[in-house]
């Protein structure tokens, strides 16, 4: 069973994988459109932090997992 802050943490991290798959969707779908001249930069600017925001998360998760694991080798 996950604890609290772990449940939080992987919350976090689906919603952040989710939102990337679907602004690469929208993204395919829009650039076909009369107006993608207008959205196509809002939807880059927009993956491009959320991004951002999943690398990073990815990177504090990744150093939380190595924290676990010293510790229980240490056990």
């Amino acid at each position: 069973m996950l604890k609290p802050e772990q449940r939080r943490l992987f919350q976090k991290f689906l919603i952040l994988e989710m939102a990337v798959q679907s602004v690469q969707r929208d993204f395919s779908v829009i650039e076909n459109q009369k107006m993608s001249k207008v959205y196509l930069p809002i939807l880059e600017r927009l993956l491009k932090d959320i991004n951002h925001d999943y690398c990073d998360f990815k990177k504090i998760i990744g150093k939380r997992q190595n924290k676990i694991r010293k510790s229980r080798k240490d056990r």
